[in-house]
């Protein structure tokens, strides 16, 4: 084991939510975790997004978890949301 402090990174998400940023992003962060075996990535996801295609994408870029916002549930107010309405399930 290697001593030391661990070297950290972070990447921000696009400021518009749309599906092209989207693909484009969790894209760059699929090439990032390429980059290195000490990299871990999240697939940015959309409630609307096929849950099977969420599935493939992820082992394809080789990320390791899901990232979802209760902004985007079409619940009001957003915080009160169940997961089910902005987290998509097959």
């Amino acid at each position: 084991m290697a001593s030391g402090p661990r070297r950290r990174c972070s990447s921000r998400l696009p400021p518009r939510w749309n599906s092209k940023a989207r693909k484009k992003t969790n894209q760059w962060v699929g090439d990032q975790v390429a980059l290195d075996t000490n990299n871990r990535g999240i697939f940015f996801i959309h409630p609307e997004d096929d849950p099977e295609w969420v599935r493939q994408e992820v082992r394809r870029l080789g990320l390791h978890g899901l990232k979802c916002y209760h902004t985007m549930s079409n619940v009001e107010p957003t915080w009160d949301a169940d997961i089910q309405a902005f987290l998509p399930e097959p």
